[in-house]
């Protein structure tokens, strides 16, 4: 897809589907992070929960700015294609809260290599809504989908891929 990602929208499941958008793509190929920046509060945080070195679980608290850098260093060395449901969303006053489990292919409707968890809180602005805060976790055997995040993956019909 190529559309191009709102600044702000008035519905957050529509940064959440330009985010899939933007992230996915051929490696090497230049990924659309000025229209991904739009969509982020000036001062938002991107996490990730993941098994790591330090012991059974790590965890990665980062800027905007960093995980952009992050990304396209991985970006540049594999195919990578993420698509996700909401399977939960939640608003009220000046924020909003989306759980949005995802698979990851590296070709799209190829094998499923990784499944996740993103979840999202939007802050309500004059424009409209941006992420605040973005935490995902991958999918691990010590740590499987919820139910509910496994059946929005299900309804989807993206297991069979797998």
């Amino acid at each position: 897809m190529t559309s191009r990602a709102p600044a702000a929208s008035p519905d957050p499941a529509d940064i959440i589907a330009a985010l899939y958008d933007i992230v996915s793509g051929p490696a090497d190929s230049p990924r659309r992070w000025d229209d991904a920046r739009s969509l982020f509060w000036p001062d938002a945080r991107v996490q990730t929960v993941y098994s790591g070195r330090s012991g059974p679980l790590d965890f990665r608290n980062l800027s905007v700015e960093e995980w952009f850098a992050r990304a396209s260093e991985r970006f540049r060395r594999i195919d990578f294609y993420d698509q996700g449901v909401i399977s939960g969303y939640e608003t009220g006053g000046m924020l909003a809260t989306a759980v949005s489990p995802y698979v990851s292919r590296h070709e799209p409707g190829g094998a499923i290599f990784e499944r996740g968890v993103n979840y999202y809180t939007f802050l309500r602005t004059e424009p409209g809504w941006k992420v605040l805060h973005l935490v995902w976790e991958i999918e691990r055997p010590d740590n499987p989908l919820s139910r509910g995040s496994a059946a929005a993956l299900d309804r989807a019909n993206w297991l069979r891929c797998a």
